[in-house]
């Protein structure tokens, strides 16, 4: 789902990613869908309503529910593009070189006889995602009716996109720590690295699942995981641990899941099965991983 007002529930609405018929998807991102936190060239831009430039929201021109100041102000860039003939929604969210920044293309929902599937009321196209307009208790009163993007009440979103049709890249990063979670593949699985440095510790953690597609339950994916201590001043380590040499045995069951097309626009508000246990987006109230701070939706 896009709308075009920009609350920071949508950090959250990709949490479980997140256009053309399944035998036409690319296997690997096109060329022209370059995961950069960069704008795409301006010939691949679709003159819409839907494209918002908020990369330097404290200048002002960045509202929301078209009526104040948004008070939001994470920079967020999004555009409607297209490439080899086909419709995506590209979103930026924050700064690569902060604490967080996420960049995602989705596709754009088509019409079982082809063509996009058109529109919200502003004219934007549907993206390959459901949900209702959502906003929050810091809306413009005319707005208050929507969604809110955070609840498990409401049909916001969250949750509900496509994910054989979104490619991403998510950065978590401060001094000693980064994570960095990829998906590179409209079919494929993300993987996941993550690093810890500091005079104590050197962890290094990976999980690689794109060695599977989302109709694939049987194949796990590559883990690395080595962590090594030390002692303040000494310079060789009290402790080098890696899964691959030091474990006896192991049981590894990430990665084999699939996702089944839903009847959402673009084949969302499908359903993932787990191998072991399960988890339900649709079901999940999102308030409690938000910061209060900085999320006014309650």
């Amino acid at each position: 789902m896009i709308t075009n007002t920009r609350p920071r529930a949508w950090l959250f609405a990709m949490a479980t990613l997140v256009f053309v018929f399944y035998a036409a998807m690319p296997s690997t991102a096109m060329a022209g869908l370059t995961l950069n936190f960069l704008p795409v060239p301006i010939n691949q831009r679709v003159p819409n309503i839907t494209n918002i430039d908020c990369t330097t929201p404290t200048s002002g021109g960045c509202v929301r529910g078209s009526s104040f100041t948004d008070p939001d102000k994470t920079p967020f860039y999004q555009e409607l593009v297209t490439d080899q003939g086909l419709s995506y929604y590209h979103v930026m969210i924050g700064d690569p070189s902060s604490a967080f920044a996420q960049e995602y293309y989705i596709a754009v929902a088509t019409l079982p006889g082809g063509g996009i599937n058109c529109c919200w009321p502003n004219g934007a196209p549907f993206s390959s995602s459901s949900g209702v307009f959502n906003g929050g208790a810091d809306l413009a009163p005319a707005f208050k009716g929507w969604a809110d993007p955070l609840s498990a009440a409401t049909l916001s979103g969250s949750g509900t996109g496509n994910p054989e049709r979104v490619i991403f890249r998510q950065v978590v990063q401060d001094k000693d720590f980064n994570q960095e979670t990829r998906k590179l593949s409209f079919l494929n699985k993300p993987a996941i690295t993550q690093t810890l440095i500091t005079p104590e510790i050197q962890s290094l953690f990976s999980f690689d699942m794109s060695n599977s597609t989302y109709r694939d339950p049987n194949t796990t994916g590559v883990m690395t995981n080595r962590i090594v201590l030390f002692n303040v001043g000494q310079p060789s380590p009290f402790l080098d641990f890696d899964v691959v040499s030091n474990l006896r045995s192991s049981k590894l069951t990430g990665g084999r899941f699939t996702f089944a097309p839903g009847l959402g626009v673009g084949d969302s508000f499908g359903t993932f099965q787990y191998l072991e246990g399960g988890f339900d987006p649709y079901l999940t109230d999102w308030f409690p991983y938000s910061n209060t701070t900085n999320i006014p939706n309650k």
